[in-house]
């Protein structure tokens, strides 16, 4: 029928249109630069290398970044090179939040990670950072949603008295207790 027919194309049309939409807001969002901008504060901020594999993009269902091999350099002189390493994290974003140049991620996960925390023969701390923090403005307005963790093994290490504790999470969820207060 002709009614048919007008939903359909109407349909198409709107389709089409969220998509080009979409397409506009991942060029706006250039997530490589923004990988970079990130790896460069972090370095700036803390003098620690931040390392990433390869960085993808999606739109559909809504558009979505995925990061892997996403690792943080340890102190130097620690026992092992990294402090953190991911090997994937994956975050949704509220297209019409970034419409408005808000970034608000609807849901994110962190899969397959491991944490070292470890404290020096002084009992300093390897997550001490040093003190000029600045956060890329763009970071310090992020909202979340949603934080999902799968597959964390986090390990402490007390260099005073040298022994050391794991714990393994193989799942956790945080969600945030209502739209009015997203996680910061």
């Amino acid at each position: 029928s002709m009614h048919l027919k007008r939903s359909v194309i109407a349909a198409c049309v709107t389709a089409a249109l969220l998509f080009a939409v979409g397409v506009l807001v991942v060029n706006r969002l250039d997530v490589r630069s923004l990988a970079a901008d990130l790896a460069a504060s972090v370095k700036a901020n803390t003098g620690r290398e931040l390392d990433y594999g390869t960085v993808g993009l999606s739109l559909l269902p809504r558009p979505a970044v995925e990061i892997s091999e996403l690792r943080l350099a340890n102190v130097t002189g620690a026992a092992q090179p990294w402090m953190l390493q991911i090997g994937r994290i994956s975050a949704d974003f509220d297209l019409a939040a970034l419409l408005t140049g808000h970034i608000k991620i609807v849901s994110i996960t962190v899969s397959d990670s491991t944490v070292l925390l470890e404290t020096d023969p002084d009992g300093i701390g390897n997550w001490v950072m040093s003190k000029q923090e600045t956060t890329p403005g763009w970071l310090s307005k992020m909202e979340i949603d949603e934080f999902q963790v799968d597959k964390l093994t986090l390990t402490f290490r007390d260099g005073v008295t040298n022994t050391a504790k794991s714990v393994q999470i193989d799942q956790a969820h945080i969600e945030a207790t209502s739209a009015r207060q997203p996680l910061q």
